[in-house]
């Protein structure tokens, strides 16, 4: 089997890609598998295997779940107070984690989507009330809402969808961005940010906002 040796801790930040390593790392320590015999049984080098417990960039999809089976299988098998459908509960639940934590590692190393980080220069351009791409139809209760709120976060989802995050500090700002019901002679504030927000990025988005009150419910209601 040869020396199992050790890996430190990764050395990232934190976040999936640390999470993905920490976990590899501990299913190595309760294998018992040196990294040479884990890449053997991966097919793959030893140095492949080390940067992957180091969190030292991301192999290929394959390769991780590869490694995390070879790992999972050794690791599972030395539990033996758990009986076989236990056992293969557990590896399922391995093989599950791995994926997740590199799929949401890939995501966070590409970086926030065009559409969210126009999204935000839209909303702050609006804030601002200037700006190449506000949009040309806005209820003046809107703008004062925009300027005064707060958009945590913008969201896009594969399906072509832009969630906002959006924090009120007040009771008028709050109504003015949750109220978005249209008129029969005007669009709603919503349809106006994504008709924007789709003229920035080239291509067609349907907005999502969720506007939480940032302020004592209870004490306006008194007041």
């Amino acid at each position: 089997m040869g020396k199992l040796g050790d890996v430190a801790q990764p050395n990232v930040p934190p976040g999936p890609k640390r999470e993905l390593a920490e976990l590899l790392r501990r299913l190595r320590l309760e294998s018992g598998l040196s990294l040479r015999a884990v890449g053997e049984e991966a097919g793959l080098s030893q140095a492949t295997v080390h940067k992957m417990l180091k969190g030292l960039g991301l192999a290929s999809k394959s390769n991780t779940v590869r490694v995390g089976s070879v790992l999972a299988l050794r690791a599972v098998r030395a539990r033996t107070h758990i009986d076989r459908v236990g056992q293969e509960q557990a590896l399922t639940d391995y093989d599950r984690q791995v994926r997740a934590l590199y799929d949401k590692a890939v995501e966070e190393a590409a970086g926030p989507h065009p559409a969210e980080v126009a999204a935000l220069n839209l909303w702050n351009q609006i804030a601002r009330g200037a700006g190449a791409n506000l949009p040309s139809r806005l209820p003046l209760d809107v703008w004062d809402a925009i300027e005064k709120s707060h958009l945590v976060t913008a969201k896009f989802a594969p399906s072509r969808t832009v969630g906002l995050l959006i924090e009120a500090p007040d009771s008028d700002s709050y109504w003015a961005l949750a109220d978005d019901a249209p008129s029969w002679y005007e669009p709603s504030w919503k349809e106006e940010f994504e008709r924007a927000l789709s003229r920035m990025i080239g291509m067609l988005v349907d907005v999502i906002p969720l506007c939480i009150p940032d302020y004592d419910e209870e004490a306006a209601a008194e007041g």
